[in-house]
């Protein structure tokens, strides 16, 4: 999503989330959908963050998630070698 000239009040009263396809490298990893429902204040501070920092919002969450996950099976592995 390319925010350039696209106000605050714009992006925050904008209900629709524009996505943006990008032919995938050749290295990357296969994706999968995510239908999720996310709270209202949630995608506010996203559009928010997507305009400060010029990124997609679906790369924030996908980052996000990775970095969540990563943690998560981490500390599962820890725990299951504790056991």
């Amino acid at each position: 999503m390319n925010n350039e000239g696209r106000t605050l009040d714009d992006l925050l009263k904008n209900d629709e989330v524009e996505v943006e396809l990008n032919a995938p490298q050749v290295s990357s990893e296969k994706m999968v959908s995510l239908n999720a429902q996310i709270p209202e204040s949630i995608m506010r501070d996203l559009r928010m963050i997507s305009a400060y920092t010029d990124t997609n919002i679906k790369d924030l969450i996908a980052k996000e998630i990775g970095r969540f996950t990563k943690r998560a099976k981490k500390k599962m592995l820890e725990q299951m070698a504790n056991n």
